[in-house]
């Protein structure tokens, strides 16, 4: 379960959460031994996924990992590379279809490779192209609609669908974002706007967070997905000061297990937020580690489970 190379982290958090459950908040849900290491064993799989991110961002990216018709097309090296090679707008877009297509755990990034990379026919769906050229995009997706249905989306957008004719489908969706941006304006711009004068992190993505609520299909997965990775790939200094366990279904589960020994407890979420705020602070992690392991952990509470 845990790494050799994990178990320092491993039992300093073993050790935190013990004094914490002790001196400032009860933690019942780990009190048997087994799923409190099974809880630090998904704590340290959280930090993991982010610190890859970081490890990526201080290496070297080659041109081909943002090239959508080459194989070693991957959105995430391709949005850290527009973001560092100042190219900020195509790293928004990359980071907005990455959350919205997700990474399916057979095809990978198979089904967004496809929809930006134009199925492999030149120019793709860059964000200059997408945003002056919406009715091409609608009738490409119609005339492709086989080649597309064959992909799928990742786990966390599993219900979402690229039908054209669909009112849930990928048009809308790419429509409502190119509308909340509001062209001319740059992606860039719009979000400047929203956080204009916020000079706090968590301010700044709490400010996000309830914009992006406009956003067609853009629910609390979505947007705490979104302005994460906009954090990750160093486009915005934003991060969440809490686990917006609201409208949270495996958070919100994980939460009430962890503070009360029941996931099916009714959470003040007010108060839990408050809570998980404090743990994170005495773990040294932020709420996205908190909010992150919590929800796995809550599938397999007594046993580790990677979920990666």
């Amino acid at each position: 379960m845990i790494r050799p190379r994990d178990r320092q982290t491993a039992d300093r958090l073993d050790t935190v959460l013990m004094a914490f459950s002790k001196a400032e908040h009860p933690l019942p849900g780990i009190a048997p031994l087994n799923r409190r290491q099974t809880f630090v064993a998904q704590m340290i799989e959280s930090m993991r996924r982010i610190e890859v991110i970081e490890l990526l961002k201080n290496s070297p990216i080659s041109v081909a990992c943002s090239d959508p018709q080459s194989a070693a097309f991957n959105p995430i090296k391709a949005a850290i590379y527009h973001s560092q090679q100042g190219s900020r707008e195509e790293a928004f877009w990359l980071v907005f279809l990455l959350t919205h297509f997700s990474k399916h755990h057979r095809q990978g990034w198979a089904l967004m490779q496809a929809v930006y990379g134009n199925l492999g026919v030149s120019p793709f769906w860059t964000w200059q192209q997408i945003s002056t050229n919406l009715p091409a995009f609608r009738l490409w997706l119609k005339q492709n609609q086989a080649a597309l249905q064959r992909l799928h989306f990742g786990n966390h957008r599993k219900y979402e669908t690229v039908r054209e004719d669909s009112d849930r489908g990928l048009a809308n969706v790419v429509e409502a974002y190119v509308g909340w941006v509001s062209p001319p304006r740059t992606q860039d711009e719009k979000v400047r706007e929203v956080i204009r004068g916020l000079n706090d992190p968590h301010a700044a993505f709490d400010a996000l967070y309830n914009d992006a609520s406009t956003l067609f299909r853009w629910g609390r997965l979505a947007k705490f997905d979104h302005l994460t990775m906009l954090k990750k790939v160093g486009l915005l200094n934003i991060t969440p000061g809490r686990a917006y366990l609201a409208q949270a279904t495996g958070p919100r589960r994980g939460a009430a297990l962890l503070l009360h020994d029941n996931s099916d407890h009714q959470l003040d979420i007010k108060a839990a937020e408050a809570v998980l705020a404090k743990l994170g602070q005495h773990l040294g992690v932020g709420q996205q580690e908190v909010e992150d392991s919590l929800c796995n952990w809550q599938k397999s509470p007594d046993h580790f489970r990677p979920f990666r």
